[in-house]
């Protein structure tokens, strides 16, 4: 199967929202050791921080940029598209609101 086009993928807000949740979350895990080495070189210190640990820093940026490019968010918008659109509607809703109750199941 192959993606759809960008221009044809419509996400509401809020799956749109839990898209970009998810690819931080993923460039976050990604990195995670990274952004370790960082923080602990910047509780070391205050002031000097900036100057002390600059190399720390940078190799956070680099990592999280590899994981945070917009071909990797559009990736992760059409895999929310596809797992919103192989739901039916009631399901879909009912994940956010509790009060949804489908015709004819009361």
């Amino acid at each position: 199967m192959t993606a759809p086009s960008v221009h044809r993928i419509h996400l509401n807000l809020q799956h749109d929202e839990e898209a970009y949740k998810e690819f931080k979350v993923d460039a976050l895990k990604k990195c995670d050791d990274i952004i370790q080495t960082y923080v602990s070189c910047t509780k070391a210190g205050f002031l000097d921080v900036i100057f002390r640990c600059r190399k720390e820093n940078k190799a956070m940026n680099e990592c999280l940029h590899q994981y945070t490019t917009p071909d990797i968010k559009e990736q992760f918008r059409i895999r929310k598209w596809l797992d919103v659109r192989e739901k039916p509607y009631y399901e879909t809703v009912r994940e956010h609101n509790d009060s949804f109750v489908p015709k004819g199941s009361a």
